[in-house]
């Protein structure tokens, strides 16, 4: 029965009747949908036809459907899809405003001198609007009463845009409901949350912090003032505000000892003891985030910055140990390209070229893909002049992108330093005009290579040669 009645309406749909008509037949057809659970239809439906409604109480039915199914396309993922259906949703206010009006409009009608005309050539048009003002009257009473959508679908509008990426829409929309006083305290709590969200990913850190402070102040015993307190301290830690980002994340530490953030908490402000140059304290955080996060996602994290504690401390041998150990890691795992370039440099700075040069030819030969590769040949090829093997540094240095103009611009360097050991200034001029004629080549310490060509011109005529 569903199928030939909506083959019907479908029929209807595609006759030479009313635009008005027919699209009061599609609703009925989405409505077929919305009972029968047919999610996927009524949704479909809703997105493939163009809608023009502006009178109740069709008006009404479209909200309500709209919202349903543009629900369910935010459940489902679909967000693009939901905006486009959440565009149809007007506020209850103005659903209930546009009953009243037709209402009145019908009152008129019946106390006007057009009644009597009417009464007097057709005593059931009486009868009919009498039934009519009740149905009215019944359907604004049930709105009227019935629970606002309208913050619950402001929220959810808003989570949409934010999903999608169109952020300052989502500040203007959460920043409303959030100080909309007439809304519940819940709908006004997560708006203000989503709202720090949102200016933490326009990277807006003082307002960010504003903010944060601000849901901290106004909801304080709040299940999300963990995360907005969390927010604070990453916001302190963007504006290279170490200090102030340990204190936030000391009371975080100390207050919620059993949240499921606690252990990130703790490694982040191990990260800020890295970056004020506080070793012990550093390593001590991230030795208790492995100890009772084993299998946490920071694991590895906490270990690989551990190790690397060492190094910033010149102390290579210890630096070495740890990361020999992460080597023995899994390959697929995400750090193991960046433990395998930090286990190189470690040796290298220690003057083991040999293991150095091992480690690192695994990481090229494996990861040739990865976001270091660049810096791995220019660390191949300072191996390989600490070894003195100039030929094959410069072969190295030679495979460093432009794309990476610091890299590219160090190896540059690295390769004029090694003409200059073997004598080959017709090389070193060749390479440094090579360089100031290349269009794509970065116009980075052009002054310092014009110095260079012009020194290596003169040692090339005979000219003495001062130190290097």
């Amino acid at each position: 029965m569903l199928e030939e009645g909506l083959a019907e309406l479908d029929a209807f749909s595609n006759s030479s009747a009313p635009d008005s008509l027919k699209m009061q037949g599609q609703l009925k057809a989405i409505q077929a949908h919305l009972n029968a659970g047919q999610m996927d239809q009524a949704t479909a439906r809703m997105l493939n036809n163009t809608w023009s409604i502006t009178t109740m109480p069709e008006l009404a039915q479209l909200a309500f459907s709209a919202l349903r199914c543009g629900e369910y396309s935010m459940a489902t993922g679909r967000y693009q899809a939901a905006l486009k259906l959440f565009q149809l949703v007007p506020p209850k206010s103005q659903l209930v405003r546009l009953k009243k009006e037709k209402l009145d409009d019908l009152k008129l009608r019946i106390l006007s001198g057009r009644r009597r005309a009417i009464l007097a050539t057709n005593r059931h048009q009486q009868q009919y609007l009498g039934r009519l003002e009740q149905q009215l009257t019944q359907q604004l009473e049930a709105l009227e009463t019935s629970e606002d959508y309208t913050p619950t679908f402001y929220l959810h509008y808003g989570q949409c845009l934010l999903f999608d990426g169109q952020l300052y829409k989502v500040w203007l929309m959460f920043e409303y409901i959030s100080l909309k006083e007439a809304y519940e305290t819940s709908i006004r709590e997560e708006a203000h949350y989503r709202w720090v969200i949102c200016a933490h990913q326009l990277q807006d850190w003082e307002e960010a912090l504003t903010i944060a402070r601000n849901f901290v102040e106004r909801y304080p015993d709040s299940k999300l003032a963990p995360q907005a307190l969390y927010l604070i301290a990453k916001a302190h830690l963007e504006q290279r505000r170490f200090s102030e980002s340990i204190d936030v994340l000391n009371d975080l530490i100390q207050s919620f000892p059993d949240h499921p953030l606690h252990g990130r908490w703790v490694f982040t402000r191990g990260f800020n003891q890295v970056v004020l140059e506080d070793y012990e304290a550093a390593r001590t955080d991230f030795a208790r985030y492995a100890t009772e996060h084993p299998q946490g996602q920071l694991a590895i994290n906490s270990r690989l910055w551990n190790a690397l504690t060492y190094f910033f401390e010149r102390n290579y041998a210890a630096c070495i140990d740890q990361l020999s150990e992460l080597r023995s890691l899994d390959s697929r795992h995400p750090l193991y390209p960046e433990i395998l370039y930090r286990l190189a440099s470690a040796h290298y700075s220690a003057r083991d070229y040999e293991p150095a040069l091992e480690t690192i030819d695994d990481y090229l030969k494996n990861f040739a893909r990865h976001q270091r590769v660049n810096e791995a040949h220019v660390l191949r090829g300072d191996i390989l002049m600490g070894q003195g093997l100039l030929e094959e540094a410069t072969a190295s240095f030679d495979s460093v992108s432009w794309e990476s103009p610091d890299m590219y611009l160090y190896s540059l360097f690295q390769r004029g330093k090694i003409y200059r050991a073997q004598e080959d200034y017709p090389g070193m001029v060749q390479l440094f005009e090579s360089f100031l004629e290349e269009d794509e080549s970065p116009k980075i310490r052009v002054t310092e290579a014009l110095y260079w060509l012009g020194l290596s011109a003169r040692w090339k005529n005979g000219s003495s040669l001062p130190g290097f």
